[in-house]
């Protein structure tokens, strides 16, 4: 059984939560569900999810080879509003001017992501050398590996 009492912890107002056993501060609980959330996404990743995961450290680590070669078909196609390129020769060329011109890319959220057997789509807000923006993907997979990916800056 628990109840909720009303307490006060270093000028933050708050409810403590009381269990038969312990006394939880709110922010304990944050944490301690954070932590199980934690172990929970990570035993019990979706495969759209471990492939956006994936993504994110090639591009952190700039390895274009790797992302390329690893998440992308051999004919596949990268279409953005002003550009569209094909094949991964191309593909390769593309990332490096494109990470090189982005400098230290930070994901600073994943704000929106969905995905179905053959698809990826997510909203993420990025800080680079351009500053904060949003970006959106949306990826078409053919076995496991890109074969559309749609981009773009909101």
């Amino acid at each position: 059984m628990q109840r909720v009492q009303q307490g006060c912890d270093c000028h933050l107002k708050s409810k403590m939560v009381v269990s038969e056993d312990k006394t939880f501060h709110p922010l304990q609980l944050h944490t301690e569900f954070k932590e199980a959330k934690k172990v929970e996404s990570t035993s019990a990743m979706t495969s759209g999810r471990k492939f956006y995961e994936e993504q994110l450290d090639y591009i952190i680590a700039n390895d274009v080879d790797g992302l390329i070669d690893n998440h992308y078909n051999e004919n596949a196609v990268l279409v953005g509003f002003d550009f569209s390129v094909k094949g991964r020769a191309e593909l390769k060329e593309y990332f490096r001017k494109y990470l090189k011109q982005l400098g230290n890319l930070q994901v600073k959220s994943t704000d929106k992501f969905n995905e179905t057997e053959d698809t990826v789509f997510l909203q993420a807000t990025v800080t680079s050398a351009r500053g904060e923006a949003k970006v959106f993907d949306a990826f078409v997979l053919q076995n496991g590996k890109v074969s559309y990916h749609f981009t773009g800056v909101i």
